[in-house]
């Protein structure tokens, strides 16, 4: 039971990081933003594990799979979903972003030898089908941006899954507090450097909004679900997991209904149930063979 309710808190942390970054994006350009936030949740963990006296990484393998970690997942995630939200609309955007459970399930296959079932395959395309009719209603294609939108969410999303792969071979091997502040802390220069070659540091504000918003999502949506994503992946299968993706869209429908009045469609009903039901399909099957690696 506590690893369901360990994946649901990460997605609902997940989710509450969609209308933090919205708040924060009008006070301060994209990636000067995310380099912030990515810097200030990766120091926190590594105070964290200083104070707690954890273990500190060693090895050469290890610190390659660390500095890939945060090329991947700070880096190039941080960038693309950043610089996607102000091309796409919400619907493609989230219909697209989620497409790294796929991936992420196609990698592991290769890198980790997840060897998946049928029913775990047909779950998978469920859940990924659901998310595309939670999202009809906000889909919006009449973008002259729009090729280029799509390319920043799939370059995330695929670097949000290789990143996923190398997470889970080394999620039992260093602690998840070093490994964690390490990958946001070393992830965040390149996106300090492109934001000093891209945007204006006029256009950043320091007013209370931007950090309430900024310290919410670090702490909480990334330093605390970082971790907890963490130590899910070091014990159930990456496409296990991943599957619990599925429903960071769906936490969010819920926060907009309870907090901002938002009237659920029965597109979003429906597919909210599709995925449901591909979550309970995946986490009934099993890896015909596992290779950690």
């Amino acid at each position: 039971m506590i690893i369901p309710l360990v994946a649901i808190t990460v997605m609902f942390l997940w989710a509450l990081c969609y209308p933090l970054i919205s708040i924060g994006l009008e006070y301060s350009p994209p990636l000067l933003f995310a380099f912030v936030r990515a810097v200030v949740s990766g120091l926190v963990l590594l105070l964290t594990a200083r104070l707690l006296r954890r273990p500190p990484i060693t090895g050469k393998n290890h610190w390659a799979a660390i500095v890939v970690i945060a090329l991947t997942a700070t880096t190039v995630g941080f960038w693309g979903m950043f610089y996607a939200g102000g091309i796409l609309s919400p619907g493609l955007a989230t219909v697209l972003t989620n497409t790294q459970p796929l991936i992420a399930a196609a990698l592991g296959w290769c890198a980790l030898s997840e060897r998946l079932e049928s029913k775990s395959v047909i779950g998978l395309f469920m859940g990924f089908s659901g998310i595309v009719i939670i999202s009809l209603g906000s889909m919006n294609v009449q973008n002259g941006e729009l090729i280029q939108g799509i390319g920043y969410v799939l370059f995330a999303s695929t670097g949000i899954a290789i990143s996923n792969v190398f997470l889970k071979r080394i999620s039992t091997k260093v602690d998840g507090l070093y490994a964690m502040g390490w990958q946001l802390f070393l992830g965040a220069f390149p996106l300090a450097l492109m934001s000093l070659n891209l945007e204006d540091f006029a256009e950043f504000q320091l007013m209370p909004d931007l950090v309430v918003s900024l310290l919410v999502l670090s702490l909480f949506g990334t330093s605390l679900a970082f971790v907890l994503w963490f130590w899910l992946l070091a014990r159930v299968p990456l496409y296990q997991a991943n599957a619990y993706s599925f429903l960071t869209p769906i936490l969010g429908l819920l926060i907009g209904f309870l907090f901002y009045s938002e009237i659920l469609t029965l597109s979003q009903i429906l597919g909210t149930l599709a995925v449901i039901v591909a979550i309970w399909i995946i986490n009934s099957t099993r890896i015909i063979e596992q290779n950690p690696g």
